[in-house]
């Protein structure tokens, strides 16, 4: 088995760790704060007239009522976190698990949730000055594979996993 440097350097990754993470708490802490927040509003108006006085239940002029509909236009405005922080968590994982490895001629991408395998010796290649595309026809599994930043023992490495495939010379072009 052979890993592939993917991705960022360690270094790289922990930042973004860092950076996705302070996303997804942000996006909670929205959430979060917006609830309290609309809750408090409504706790503490309850039974003030607009010039401060008590008064009873049903009174139009109660504060209660406005903070009613202030405090719902604030739970729903504490949903935009809820994005941000489903986002912030799928990147933070992304971040985390990207690797990509060969094993003899399979290749293996593994992404945020998947991992992708593909048999290089029976699948349809394309490769750019960026990525290698595989696509295997009896899976239907396709994967892509960023070429940009490979040392040159990793690119040979996959040239030879590729074989006779005019992609591996391809690939070789990119070693220098």
């Amino acid at each position: 088995m052979i890993a592939l440097s993917v991705g960022p350097s360690r270094a790289g990754r922990v930042v973004l760790a860092v950076a996705d993470a302070l996303l997804a708490l942000s996006g909670v802490a929205l959430l979060a704060g917006s609830g309290r927040l609309a809750g408090g509003l409504h706790s503490s108006t309850d039974g003030v007239l607009f010039d401060g006085r008590a008064t009873a239940p049903g009174d139009p002029a109660r504060f209660d009522d406005l903070a009613g509909v202030v405090g719902d236009l604030v739970r729903l405005l504490g949903l935009c976190g809820l994005p941000l922080a489903v986002a912030g968590g799928y990147l933070l994982v992304r971040a985390l698990r990207r690797a990509a490895w060969l094993d003899g001629r399979r290749l293996f991408v593994r992404g945020a949730v998947l991992t992708r395998t593909v048999d290089l010796g029976r699948a349809a290649l394309t490769v750019d000055a960026r990525q290698l595309v595989a696509h295997d026809p009896v899976t239907d599994v396709r994967v892509r594979l960023p070429l940009r930043g490979l040392p040159p023992a990793e690119l040979g490495a996959l040239a030879g996993a590729l074989g006779d495939d005019p992609a591996a010379a391809r690939v070789r072009d990119l070693m220098v």
